[in-house]
């Protein structure tokens, strides 16, 4: 991609990856639906799918194996060409996100990350920010506030599960930032 000019030497050679030699896959899995998409190193989504009726996690790993190959398909992507898989799992348990992470990762045959849905979301936003983008703070307003912080290059992790409601609980006029941002105050 051109050259870099430099006071002594030779012209060195800019390089940059090519968003389309090779793709990412990406799965949210909730309780009620699975989504998979397609997308290239550059964060451009190619394909997105969804299958509805996800029952336990028993199942979990298969419906989002073929979320994946779905998606794949609708974009013209082989699983072949993916360089790893990045999950990110609502209301799912430790030890069945765990579970869901190995079988998937034994059938695909390729690296899994897993993390809770905000979490995800979160590390996905701050792996395309600018370099002096640094810090990340993603908030989901849905029925309830859920929250996440990037700094560095490392998702921060609190000892408790708690929503920016509950971190900034103050109340102005008897409400809390929860009750201002949920679905019914919003619509």
């Amino acid at each position: 991609d051109g050259h870099f000019e430099t006071e002594r030497g030779r012209r060195s050679a800019r390089l940059r990856i090519a968003p389309a030699s090779a793709f990412v896959g990406g799965l949210h899995a909730g309780p009620d639906e699975i989504q998979g998409a397609i997308v290239t190193l550059a964060g451009d989504l190619l394909s997105h799918v969804r299958l509805a009726e996800v029952h336990g996690t028993d199942t979990l790993a298969e419906r989002s194996r073929k979320a994946l190959l779905q998606a794949g398909e609708r974009a013209g992507v082989p699983i072949e060409r993916l360089r790893a898989v990045g999950i990110g799992l609502d209301g799912c348990p430790s030890e069945g996100m765990i579970r869901v992470v190995t079988d998937l990762g034994e059938s695909l045959g390729l690296p899994i990350r897993a993390e809770g849905d905000v979490e995800a979301a979160a590390i996905g936003l701050h792996w395309f920010m600018p370099e002096p983008s640094r810090t990340v703070l993603f908030v989901h307003v849905g029925d309830r506030i859920r929250s996440s912080l990037v700094a560095g290059d490392h998702p921060l992790r609190g000892g408790a599960e708690m929503g920016l409601g509950q971190v900034f609980a103050g109340d102005r006029e008897g409400m809390r930032l929860q009750d201002l941002a949920s679905r019914g105050a919003i619509c």
